[in-house]
């Protein structure tokens, strides 16, 4: 179970119970290999109606057989009033000053009701927003699109490139991420509008301030490899550097990179006099994703827009290999055969899961880590977490007061199985996890704050 209340400061609370269980460990079978991709027409429009003799797949210049074929519709296709708004031309106003102007729809307003985690099941994407441009015009248009587009199967979290180094004491120094909390998975709006508004202010004018676009991305990585559904980083910004490491991972964690750079007018035919852009598309073009290059303005609503149909859906093609080598990489090629059509799919293969016996469990401490991080919700035991903010009462050294958070934490009592104790009374063990975060995202040092706990039972 876990809560969030976009307050300041944040709590997050997770229990388990004795009788708590833990899923099978997956691991990754290679004898049926998968690679999804999107097909378009010279003008980027999606075809889906292509069918399996039309493709041809090759691993290491070999054709392979494909066995298995399919189209995924992650979400539907728009229709009515969000349709009429995405093909809506923005107005002069809209055009010339570069101000994002959100429409509102039925169900898009962000404040609209309050927004529950889905299950694991439900949710149908997973996008990462890491934003190497921070600026304010850029913010706009992400939260135009999070506003008008986001629906409650999405998952979404924002992060940033930007690092803050931190003096220590000892003449030690600590690199520290500040989005903290803001970079959780969430369906809620308003946690992710809090989020966009913090990343202009990542880095403050007293700390150092260092860009980390490398460990960015592999952070976005592994908290979307083990995520169900279409899983999807959106990088906004520019890049000149290594992308080979992360390029594999993402492959390998069935992640795509579509990668905006809203630097100047698209430049179609100086893709390679752009700098650094051979870095920034072939991280987008070797992991099934798109480059496009926007400006702040209009034009970005556009490409982000054609992002999110690129997400909408995808062809699925599998093949059995010839040989089975586990790990070894290999270079995977998809050709389309109705002419005049563009493929763009990764440069390597997706295994299927398959069960394996089941490792050491884990622990009560990693079970409740886990469920205190996660993006699912777990009904298994209902309880509510309601803070209240206050402040103490004046200290008479400082004369100042503190702040106090109390959180009550109410506990179906149905939903728990009592054991028999050796004295004939009933008993049950509860395993709770507190954590705090700081105005700024960063979680609060337990050994800075003075946490106490009563219980009272009904």
């Amino acid at each position: 179970m876990k809560f969030v209340r976009l307050a300041a400061p944040f709590l997050l609370c997770a229990l388990t119970s004795t009788s708590q269980t833990t899923d099978p460990v997956i691991r990754v079978d290679v004898d049926l290999r998968q690679v999804d991709l999107v097909v378009t027409d010279a003008k980027g429009h999606h075809i889906t109606d292509l069918r399996t003799e039309e493709f041809q797949v090759f691993e290491d210049g070999k054709e392979q057989k494909i066995t298995n074929f399919s189209w995924i519709e992650v979400s539907p296709p728009p229709t009515g009033a969000r349709l009429a708004n995405l093909l809506k031309k923005p107005s002069l106003m809209e055009k010339f000053s570069g101000v994002a102007h959100i429409e509102k729809t039925p169900g898009n307003d962000s404040v609209s009701g309050p927004v529950a985690n889905p299950r694991k099941e439900e949710i149908r994407r997973t996008i990462a927003f890491v934003m190497n441009n921070h600026g304010v015009p850029v913010m706009d248009r992400v939260r135009k699109l999070i506003d008008e587009q986001l629906t409650p199967s999405d998952m979404v979290s924002i992060r940033s490139t930007a690092r803050s180094v931190v003096p220590m004491p000892h003449g030690m120094e600590e690199i520290r991420d500040s989005m903290g909390i803001f970079q959780q998975f969430t369906n809620d709006k308003r946690q992710l509008d809090a989020a966009l508004e913090r990343v202009p202010r990542t880095c403050d004018f007293i700390h150092t301030c260092i860009t980390d676009v490398v460990g960015a991305l592999r952070s976005a990585i592994q908290s979307l490899s083990t995520v169900p559904g279409r899983k999807a980083i959106v990088f906004v910004g520019g890049y000149s550097g290594p992308v080979g490491p992360i390029i594999e991972m993402a492959n390998r964690a069935g992640v795509v990179i579509n990668v905006l750079n809203p630097a100047g007018t698209p430049m179609d035919a100086m893709v390679e006099g752009f700098p650094g852009a051979e870095s920034i598309v072939q991280l987008a073009k070797q992991t099934g994703g798109s480059w496009l290059l926007s400006t702040p303005g209009p034009d970005l609503t556009t490409d982000l827009n054609e992002v999110m149909e690129d997400l909408s859906g995808y062809y699925l093609l599998g093949f059995h290999p010839n040989r089975n080598d586990g790990d070894v990489p290999h270079k995977i090629e998809v050709k389309v055969l109705r002419a005049g059509l563009i493929v763009r799919a990764r440069n390597g293969a997706i295994g299927t899961p398959g069960p394996v016996p089941d490792p050491k469990p884990p622990g009560r401490e990693a079970v409740l880590t886990q469920a205190l991080f996660s993006l699912f919700t777990a009904d298994g035991v209902r309880v509510h977490l309601d803070p209240v903010f206050a402040a103490s009462a004046v200290d008479p050294k400082t004369k100042k007061r503190k702040p106090v958070v109390r959180a009550t934490l109410d506990i179906d009592g149905r939903d728990l199985t009592l054991q028999d104790s050796t004295d004939g009374a009933k008993k049950i063990v509860l395993d709770m996890a507190l954590a705090v975060f700081n105005v700024d995202g960063s979680q609060a040092g337990g050994e800075e704050h003075d946490v106490h706990d009563q219980c009272a039972s009904r």
